[in-house]
């Protein structure tokens, strides 16, 4: 379907841009549609003006197709020029998981902008779980109304817990 726009077949379409999303209008009979009518404005296939017609045709083809990979990107789950991007924005990779592949790095970017939880001690499991990891999480109670007299006021870490992963290294702990 790519090369029958055009009309000539002197120029091939590169296989890169054969697989475009959406089928590829044809350039070429376009252009030469929009020229007036006259004897100097021919439409034949060996004619000077059809050949730089049809270069610019497969120019034309070719920003339609790149258009239509970027609609492509929108997508994390199937970006790969703008993964980079997508990773900084979502704060990708941290500290603690740093796929390698990009079939992993897609599926850690997607899960990290899809991750609908809460700050419960389940949530943040079920998060470490879908990553790879089984955690344990310590919490610290804050000094309250309900603590007795000879409870410190700085028991432990006021609204932060104590993560516990472990993995293929060993074990590793970090608060938040």
């Amino acid at each position: 379907m790519a090369n029958d726009y055009l009309s000539g077949g002197l120029t091939p379409v590169p296989l890169a841009l054969a697989g475009a999303l959406s089928p590829a209008p044809n350039f070429l009979d376009v252009l030469q549609g929009l020229l007036p009518p006259g004897a100097p404005w021919t439409r034949e296939l060996d004619a000077e003006l059809t050949k730089l017609i049809r270069a610019l045709a497969f120019e034309l083809l070719r920003v339609h197709l790149r258009a239509d990979r970027l609609l492509e990107e929108a997508d994390p789950s199937q970006a790969l020029e703008l993964l980079p991007d997508w990773e900084r924005v979502a704060g990708l990779p941290d500290a603690y998981f740093a796929p390698v592949l990009i079939l992993d790095r897609q599926a850690a970017l997607v899960a990290r902008l899809s991750f609908r939880g809460d700050q419960s001690r389940a949530s943040y499991v079920a998060a470490a779980k879908q990553l790879g990891y089984d955690i344990e999480i310590q919490e610290f109670q804050p000094f309250s109304c309900t603590s007795t007299c000879v409870d410190s006021l700085a028991q432990g870490f006021p609204f932060t817990c104590i993560s516990s992963c472990v993995d293929l290294v060993g074990q590793s702990s970090w608060a938040f």
